[in-house]
């Protein structure tokens, strides 16, 4: 069933333009094709003066950066590559934890091991997903240590 999500208003007249408008209903559709999720996409508030934020799933809005950094690939590649990323831990997540009583290292750990859980479920099912997660990392900017990938 389609519902009609509500969205964040309009960016006020001082926001920078926004990559991701023209992108989000495709996307939309694109996480619903996946895992049959019904999802809204909506623009997420910039961090530590970055327009590229962690994507975030939060109950059924899934928040995107708004800007694409300008050494990245295509915008509807990167969101898409994006949106298949959050939507997988949506469809193959564990349950949520208290992460407060873990250090910023163990926290880091658990990311990465949980990204690469849930990444290898998706792509298991559905093959195409390694290919477009893959044309997203650059192979000479390949971390071959830990902390390189804690980085990534």
């Amino acid at each position: 069933m389609l519902t009609n999500h509500v969205r964040p208003a309009e960016p006020s007249a001082g926001d920078p333009p926004s990559d991701l408008e023209p992108h989000a209903r495709r996307l939309e559709l694109y996480v619903r094709a996946l895992w049959a999720l019904d999802l809204a996409i909506s623009p997420a508030g910039a961090q530590d003066g970055t327009a590229w934020p962690a994507p975030s799933l939060k109950e059924d809005i899934l928040y995107l950066g708004t800007l694409i950094p300008a050494d990245s690939p295509s915008p509807e590649l990167l969101y898409r590559a994006a949106a298949a990323h959050a939507a997988a831990h949506r469809a193959y997540g564990s349950p949520s934890f208290e992460a407060k009583a873990l250090n910023l290292r163990q926290q880091l750990m658990i990311s990465l091991v949980e990204d690469a859980r849930v990444e290898a479920l998706a792509i298991h099912e559905l093959p195409g997903l390694g290919r477009l997660w893959r044309r997203c990392h650059d192979p000479a900017d390949e971390a071959s240590d830990l902390p390189g990938l804690m980085v990534r």
